[in-house]
């Protein structure tokens, strides 16, 4: 597990574990289009290859219209809790299966 403070630039020592993984998990409580996961998908790609690189799970806030709440309530409604988190993990595992 990598706590990523910094993406730009990537981490290579981080790059180069995530592309001998047979999966990658991203979670960032920020969109994810364009975000962090976006960016280390990127990395990893170019590092490993298309045909080499491994499925990249990308979790993160959509970009749409968030009705107001609390920050615990809103992340647990978009699956970003630890138990959302977990369920998709399991669930993209199984996927590629």
């Amino acid at each position: 597990m990598w706590d990523v403070r910094s993406v730009r630039p990537a981490d290579p020592v981080m790059v180069a574990a995530a592309t001998e993984a047979p999966m990658v998990v991203t979670v960032e409580n920020g969109v994810v289009g364009g975000g962090a996961g976006s960016e280390l998908t990127d990395r990893i790609v170019e590092r490993a290859g298309v045909r080499h690189a491994p499925p990249v799970l990308r979790l993160g806030v959509p970009a749409a219209y968030l009705p107001h709440g609390s920050p615990d309530r809103i992340l647990a409604e978009l699956g970003l809790d630890g138990a959302g988190i977990a369920a998709a993990t399991r669930k993209a595992l199984t996927d590629e299966r």
